[in-house]
């Protein structure tokens, strides 16, 4: 956070595809939580077809919460037919 009076020159902005993943992931997180986990009314929720909200999420699957990442395995899991 920057200081008043300090020249934003002073603050390190974190890279731009780093802080564009953020607000992505933090943004899924909060539909995940609003439709109580389910993927069609997320991607409903969000515009997309179910198939991209899965690359979206595949995409940071590293930076997902545990219990979101558990969620994710399950839906790539019966998305792709999986075992």
């Amino acid at each position: 956070m920057l200081e008043r009076g300090a020249p934003a020159s002073s603050y390190r902005f974190p890279p731009f595809k780093e802080a564009s993943d953020a607000d992505h992931r933090e943004f899924i997180q909060r539909k995940l939580d609003e439709a109580d986990r389910n993927s069609s009314r997320v991607a409903e929720l969000m515009g997309l077809e179910r198939s991209h909200l899965y690359r979206r999420m595949r995409g940071r699957a590293s930076t997902f919460a545990d219990s979101s990442l558990k969620f994710l395995r399950v839906v790539l899991r019966d998305a792709s037919g999986g075992v």
